[in-house]
């Protein structure tokens, strides 16, 4: 909208305020350049923020649709690691670009290791450039009413690895749930010592996908997708990711640095999970799991 555009290209927040005065006058909206208050209710329950990534073209970070009730309950916090985006109404290429009208305009992109020269690019990956925290805020205490059970009556089935432990909660498989992920290095020279690459042993930035059970990111005995071997041969994770985007879109899926975690959602229709990261150096060799079934008894 004209709102984006000068949001992405200026920094001026005006006219987006203009636009959501006239097309969201039920719901919140504000401006600030320190933290903003926003009232929620059940008509207005999802989130959207922008800010400009400055100086740029018309770069900007943020997200969109973020929905902050969940099985009629009211999300008590949530982290978001934002990435940049182009609004693809200046065909600048630097942050210093003089301006340049793209005409015609383009839709609005994620910025990618395939469509950026290295900007932004980390080790291969667009690592996040910000990160946004959203709380409630409480007159009193919150309460939790959704505590997990540690006694699982089934296990949950994983390909390519071994589940070591599990705790179900109790929030039906219709209900959405997000999942953060974290990683744990014990590719060693103590544990591992054959020929054992001391000063450059690492592992490269993970990719993690809720899917269901027609999508298949890597299994044992298939041959590897033009993503897959991307990873595993150098690390990279543009051509996986854009797999996602075209094989998987329903779904949700993110790529962070070994260090960081993973957020993902999982829900009715997505309820496997699968993980990869480079085992570096090496020819092709990676590690990971699939097809893991968040699932367990209908919860």
């Amino acid at each position: 909208s004209n709102g984006i555009k000068v949001v992405a290209e200026v920094g001026a927040t005006s006219t987006i305020l203009s636009e959501l005065q006239s097309l969201n006058p039920d719901c919140s909206f504000a401006a600030s350049s320190s933290s903003i208050e926003l009232q929620i209710d059940e008509s207005c329950s999802l989130l959207s923020f922008i800010t400009m990534i400055a100086p740029s073209p018309d770069w900007f970070t943020g997200f969109y649709n973020l929905e902050l009730c969940h099985e009629g309950q009211w999300v008590d916090s949530m982290t978001v690691e934002t990435q940049p985006w182009d609004a693809g109404t200046d065909c600048g290429v630097t942050f210093t670009s003089p301006n340049c009208v793209e005409s015609p305009a383009l839709s609005i992109h994620e910025i990618l290791p395939n469509n950026t020269r290295s900007l932004f690019v980390h080790n291969g990956e667009i690592l996040p450039v910000g990160t946004v925290t959203v709380s409630r805020m409480f007159t009193n205490a919150p309460t939790s009413t959704n505590a997990p059970t540690s006694a699982p009556t089934a296990t949950a089935s994983v390909g390519g690895g071994s589940i070591v432990a599990q705790t179900v909660g109790t929030d039906a498989c219709t209900t959405p749930a997000q999942y953060t992920i974290s990683f744990d290095d014990t590719w060693t020279a103590a544990r591992h010592p054959v020929d054992y690459p001391s000063g450059s042993a690492h592992f490269s930035p993970p990719v993690a996908t809720s899917h269901g059970s027609s999508y298949s990111m890597w299994a044992s005995g298939s041959l590897a997708s033009p993503g897959v071997r991307s990873v595993a041969e150098t690390g990279a994770t543009g051509t996986i990711m854009s797999e996602l985007r075209a094989s998987n879109p329903q779904c949700s899926f993110a790529s962070s640095s070994p260090s960081s975690t993973i957020t993902v959602t999982a829900n009715d229709s997505c309820r496997q999970l699968s993980y990869i990261t480079m085992i570096a150096p090496s020819p092709d060799w990676f590690t990971g799991f699939y097809n893991l079934n968040l699932c367990v008894d209908g919860k």
